[in-house]
C-alpha cells in the first residue's frame, strides 16, 4: 500500500485540480520518501520534466536528482533560445540545475527574468515565487547585492526583503518555511525601518 506522503507528493507533484495546482509542491512529503518510493517517485519525475507543468522540475531540483542533469541541460538550451519573458519554467529549470551541479548561468538567467519583467503590468502573478527561488543563492555575494538593490524598486521590495529575511534565518530552499507568515511579518517590519532610514 502506498503511503500517504507518496500520495500527497503525487496529487501536488502531477496536480488534476486548481486546489492541487494553487496548493504547489508537498516538500514534506517528498522529502519523506524512502526506498521503493522514492525510485518510483524518481521516474515519474524524469518522465514528466518535458511536461508543460512546472512541479516535477523543482523536484527534481529539490531531490538533486542527477538523472535529471541531462533533461534539464537540454530544456535550459531550448527556453533560452524561445525565450519566452513571462515564463517562469526557464527560473524553475535554472534554479533545479543550480541544485543539481551549480550550475553557473543559473543566476543570471534569474536575475535577468526579473529584470525583464521590472516594468510588466503582469509582475504581480510571477513575482514572490521567482524571488523566493533566489534563497538558495544566499551564499552569493551578487544575489545579495542584486536583492538588497531590489529593496528600492517598488514593485520588488517586499520580495526581496521576504528572500533576504528566509536567508538570514539559515534557509537555502526556496520558502522552505513551516510557517511563511513569520517570514513575511519579519519582512514587512524590517521594510518599513529600511524606508525610513532611506
Amino acid at each position: 500500500m502506498l503511503s500517504k506522503d507518496y500520495q500527497d507528493f503525487i496529487s501536488s507533484c502531477f496536480p488534476k485540480s486548481y486546489g492541487e495546482a494553487h496548493n504547489g509542491l508537498n516538500i514534506h512529503a517528498l522529502f519523506n520518501l524512502k526506498g521503493n518510493e522514492l525510485a518510483e517517485a524518481e521516474k515519474i519525475i524524469l518522465e514528466r520534466i518535458k511536461d508543460k507543468g512546472g512541479n516535477a522540475i523543482d523536484a527534481a531540483g529539490y531531490l538533486q536528482l542527477q538523472s535529471a542533469k541531462r533533461l534539464l541541460e537540454d530544456e535550459f538550451v531550448k527556453l533560452i533560445q524561445v525565450h519566452d519573458k513571462y515564463s517562469t519554467r526557464i527560473v524553475k529549470v535554472a534554479w533545479a540545475l543550480y541544485q543539481i551541479e551549480k550550475y553557473d548561468k543559473s543566476l543570471d538567467v534569474i536575475i535577468e527574468f526579473l529584470e525583464d519583467i521590472k516594468e510588466d503590468n503582469k509582475f504581480p502573478f510571477l513575482g514572490l515565487e521567482t524571488f523566493s527561488y533566489l534563497i538558495s543563492f544566499g551564499d552569493d555575494p551578487m544575489a545579495i547585492s542584486y536583492l538588497e538593490k531590489c529593496l528600492d524598486v517598488e514593485k520588488y521590495d517586499y520580495y526581496a526583503m521576504c528572500a533576504l529575511v528566509s536567508i538570514e534565518r539559515g534557509n537555502r530552499l526556496p520558502f522552505f518555511e513551516d510557517n511563511f507568515f513569520l517570514i513575511s511579518d519579519l519582512a514587512k517590519k524590517r521594510l518599513a525601518e529600511y524606508k525610513e532610514r532611506y
